[in-house]
Formats: C-alpha cells, sequence, structure tokens
C-alpha cells in the first residue's frame, strides 16, 4: 500500500487520480484530484503533522511512505523522546527525514564496536556533513529566545554554541568521527574489560523507530562506558542533539543534563578507582614523584593534590608540563592509549573533589588556549583570569548540586530558569565565566 491509498479516506476521489504536485501559495508538496482539479490535501506536510496529533506512530508511517512514493527525504516527521535518562518525554516537530536517517546511521556507527552487530561501512557522507547541518539547524532553532532574560539567553546562547567544541579541535583529524573510532573507543574498552556487548540490533520499519532504539541503544553504552571519558560521553550526547536539533528546547535538555552530571561529578576518577588503569597511574606518581626522586616534581604533585595547583600555576607552569610528560613517558599501557590515558587521568587522580578536578582543568584549558606554542609565552592576563574561572567554578558546581539535590527534575530551559533564580550570586558568577572564557586576550605574559 503506498500513501495515496493509505489515505484514500481522505481523498475526493480513487487515489489513481491524485498527483502530488507543489503548491505556488504554500511553497509545499500538495495533492491534487486530477478528475475535479481540487485539492484534497493542500499541505502534505501540514497533513501529517495533523495526523500526529491523533496517533503518532501512523503519521511516522506516512511520512515514510510518502518518502517511498516521491523520493521526498525533507518530509518532517514528527516524533517523542522517551525513555532516556535525563530527558524530558516531549514531541519533536521539524526534523527532516533526510537528517533523521542521517542520526540513525552515524548512531548505528558509534554503537556498533560495543554490539554483536557485523560489522559495517562508515557511513562518511553523513558523518562529514553532520557538524554543519548541526550548526544550521540550531542557527535557524531560536524560538526560545523571546522568552528569556538578558542573562538566561546569554548562558544558553553559550552553552549551546561552545557544546560542541570538541568537533572543531584543529587538533583532531578532518572526519572527526575519526578521533571516536581511533582514540576514544580503544580507551574505554581497555578501562572496562568486562563488559558483554550488546544484541543485534532489532529491525524497526520505520526510520523513527531506528532511531528511538539506536538512542536507547546508546544510553546502555553510555552507561557502561561514559563514565571513563567525558569526549566519549560527548559524542553520544551529541548525536541526541542532533536527532532533535530543530527543537531547541530538547537540545538545550541533552547539553544541560550533560553539564549537570559532569557537576555532579559522573566523570570524577573515584567512580572507578579500581580500574587497573587508574591505579597504574597513581603507582607511577607515588613511586616515581617522590622528594627523594624528583624534589621539583614532588612540589608541583603536592600543590596540585593540596588543591593548590591553580594559585601556583603561574611559577610552575613549566615545571607541570615537565610532570605531564614525565608521567606519559612512564605509562605502561597500548601505544594507541597512551595519550588518552595522560589527558583524562592526569592530573585528574591527583584531586580528592570532583569540583577540584573540573574546576582546575578548565583553567588550565584557559591557559592552554593563550599559549604562543612557538615561544611558549602565555598571553598576558591568563594565569590571573585562570585562577578567577577557578574559583567562580567551584562555587557554580556547588550551587548545582544543592539544587539538584533539591529538584530532582530533568535539565530544561525551565529548570534552567530555575536555577538561575534560585540564588541572587548564580547570575554575577555565571556572567563573569562568560566574560573570563570568551573574553580575548590581546597581550602576552
Amino acid at each position: 500500500m503506498n500513501f495515496l491509498q493509505r489515505i484514500q479516506n481522505h481523498l475526493c476521489h480513487e487515489s489513481a487520480s491524485m498527483s502530488i504536485v507543489v503548491a505556488s501559495s504554500e511553497d509545499c508538496p500538495a495533492i491534487r484530484c486530477e478528475k475535479c482539479l481540487n485539492y484534497p490535501v493542500p499541505n502534505v506536510y501540514a497533513f501529517i503533522d495533523e495526523w500526529s496529533k491523533e496517533n503518532l506512530c501512523e503519521a511516522c508511517e506516512l511520512a515514510q511512505l510518502y518518502y517511498e512514493l516521491t523520493g521526498d527525504d525533507t518530509i518532517p516527521v514528527p516524533f517523542v523522546l522517551f525513555s532516556i535518562d535525563g530527558i524530558f518525554e516531549k514531541r519533536v516537530h521539524g526534523q527532516p527525514l533526510k537528517r533523521l536517517r542521517a542520526a540513525v546511521c552515524i548512531l548505528k556507527a558509534l554503537n556498533a564496536p560495543f554490539t554483536q552487530d557485523s560489522p559495517a561501512e562508515s557511513p562518511t557522507r553523513e558523518m562529514e556533513n553532520f557538524l554543519e547541518d548541526y550548526t544550521s539547524a540550531l542557527s535557524a532553532a531560536r524560538p526560545y529566545e523571546q522568552n528569556l532574560k538578558e542573562n538566561e539567553r546569554m548562558v544558553l546562547h553559550n552553552v549551546l554554541t561552545h557544546f560542541h567544541q570538541i568537533m572543531n579541535s584543529k587538533e583532531l583529524p578532518e572526519n572527526k568521527f575519526d578521533f571516536y573510532f581511533q582514540k576514544l573507543v580503544p580507551y574505554v574498552k581497555v578501562c572496562k574489560s568486562d563488559w558483554t556487548p550488546l544484541p543485534t540490533s532489532k529491525p524497526e520499519p520505520t526510520v523513527v523507530g531506528q532511531l528511538l532504539h539506536e538512542l536507547h541503544r546508546s544510553q546502555a553504552i553510555r552507561k557502561m562506558f561514559g563514565r571513563y571519558c567525558i569526549p566519549f560521553d560527548i559524542f553520544h550526547v551529541l548525536l541526541g542533539c542532533y536527532a532533535c536539533c530543530s527543537d531547541i528546547e530538547a537540545v538545550s535538555n541533552w547539553a544541560l543534563d550533560f553539564i549537570v552530571r559532569v557537576c555532579r561529578g559522573h566523570f570524577f576518577w573515584k567512580n572507578y578507582e579500581e580500574c587497573g588503569i587508574v591505579q597504574h597511574v597513581q603507582h607511577v606518581l607515588n613511586t616515581e614523584i617522590t622528594y627523594k626522586k624528583n624534589t621539583d616534581l614532588y612540589y608541583v604533585k603536592r600543590a596540585l593534590q593540596n588543591g593548590e595547583g591553580i594559585e601556583s600555576l603561574s611559577e610552575n607552569f613549566t615545571k607541570y608540563m615537565q610532570l605531564e610528560k614525565f608521567v606519559r613517558e612512564k605509562l605502561l599501557v597500548p601505544s594507541e592509549v597512551v595519550e588518552m590515558v595522560s589527558q583524562n587521568l592526569f592530573p585528574g587522580v591527583l584531586f580528592e573533589k570532583h569540583d577540584m578536578q573540573i574546576a582546575f582543568m578548565i583553567g588550565m584549558g584557559h591557559v592552554a588556549n593563550n599559549l604562543d606554542l612557538k615561544t611558549g609565552r602565555v598571553r598576558k592576563g591568563a594565569f590571573a583570569k585562570a585562577r578567577r574561572l577557578y574559583n567562580i567554578l567551584q562555587k557554580i558546581i556547588g550551587q548545582v548540586e544543592s539544587f539538584d539535590a533539591q529538584y530532582t527534575i530533568p535539565w530544561t530551559i525551565d529548570t534552567l530558569k530555575l536555577f538561575m533564580v534560585s540564588n541572587n550570586n548564580i547570575n554575577k558568577d555565571l556572567t563573569e565565566i562568560a566574560k573570563v572564557v570568551f573574553q580575548e586576550e590581546e597581550e602576552e605574559e
């Protein structure tokens, strides 16, 4: 049964008498009867959207049938996100079938290393187009701004604009997903050796069914491996954002939920301190960086352990870099994961509290972004701003944890608004973070 046959009850004559044309008044496909020249369906897209209000599953099937008949993969497909931890159940409108199919292809590829599915060729074209399609869709989806105050808009804009910045890193290969397959997957598998692959994918008749199936599998994989590596988790979360990027509220929910999980300490090393690699890095630090063996680096290590690393970073920056290099060279792990072990566990394992680790790493990242690799010099003011950033972030993380414990609800735009009025200092602190992180420095230090 094709699309026209499926909607026969809504047509004025038999389906064989119908043509699908572009209605000039609507600039969208319409169904015209060649017998009476009427338009029983003046707007196919609106027709399917209205159908979804009565029966969402049937509307998804109709969109699929329409595509099979016409080849038009720009048709919007309504669907509902459900049974995903931290994500509010809601209807998503406006996602073209083409984008949903691309999301399914990429999700299948991301999930494949952790499933019993037969190896498949990576969807190179979809991966190459991913970031451009995602960012352009976000630019077109801005209905939230009219309902937000200026400070709320600023925070949300920065969250959404910079959440996918890992994909813009010049250090990554041209196909950003190569980093996922070549670096992140081997690393998390080394961290967790006792895992069971997910069962083979179940056949789903519609693209929405396939999407939800792959999102649920992605969630299961994040539960197994996400805590070991923030970038690994981000790739999966970004595909959740991509699947619903026509709906800014849904995208915000995905991004805010990730940030709150960071603030909860979800990725903190103590959550998996029994991991062999964690114990190995600690062994290297405890046996090779001692007062007797290496006094200078020992004092740098102790400053980090005591929570004084950011305060002394300007005077110990060169030694800190030496310590990082020393630890990397002492690691006895497979060569393909040495870099990832160093980046994910050093200096993280030296911190006793996750807020100290997060604040230090972001402060250190600010310094690194202001480092001239040719001269080794840091731009003027970078260390001072890193210290300010460190102190503010520790406060913000504590405020998020306190709020999150009181209100056990998904982090949506409305939750963000409630959070920002829950404490008089939050607006000031978030504004300060934006100034520190995004204000450019012009002079060198």
